[in-house]
């Protein structure tokens, strides 16, 4: 993805992001072109739960176009993992909280696989792995006390730059 095209957006860089994810999982679920007015619905209703997200009247060419590539990479990666695992593609895996913290979803799971989606220039860093080994230590907790199946391996997938880092827990 050409960074001066990502630069050209007007849009905050987490809204392109729930914009490409939102666009992800509407694609993977069967709507080929989805509509970007929903797509953008949305990624303004996901993002208003965390930040002070203004209601948008529509998005500029550029910003399709940096989601529909971000989109499309994360469409592929993930329907590749799941031929060869050999599972469905599971939305929002529910990350037991455990009466530590609130419960909450992570971005997607894979069997025994669980996936964690950035949208970043840079390459991953601990604060990224942490992030997944506590959903895994919560989701571990939680199956001892309910017999549930536990991840095995996180995938961490930067659909822009499309870099993938695997690791079993």
């Amino acid at each position: 993805m050409p960074g001066e095209l990502v630069e050209q957006s007007r849009l905050q860089k987490a809204m392109l992001f729930e914009l490409a994810v939102a666009r992800a999982e509407l694609i993977l679920s069967d709507k080929t072109e989805p509509e970007w007015a929903e797509c953008l619905a949305i990624a303004l209703e996901r993002q208003s739960r965390h930040y002070d997200a203004q209601k948008l009247d529509g998005i500029e060419e550029s910003d399709r176009k940096v989601a529909e590539h971000a989109a499309r990479n994360l469409v592929s990666m993930l329907r590749r993992t799941s031929r060869a695992h050999d599972f469905p593609i599971v939305r929002s895996p529910v990350i037991p909280g455990m009466g530590w913290i609130a419960s909450g979803t992570g971005d997607f799971a894979i069997g025994k696989v669980l996936v964690e989606v950035k949208h970043t220039a840079r390459n991953f860093i601990a604060g990224d792995f942490r992030q997944v080994l506590m959903y895994w230590l919560l989701k571990y907790a939680s199956a001892i006390e309910s017999d549930d199946e536990v991840w095995t391996e996180c995938l961490l997938l930067n659909p822009p730059a499309e870099l993938w880092s695997r690791h079993q827990f």
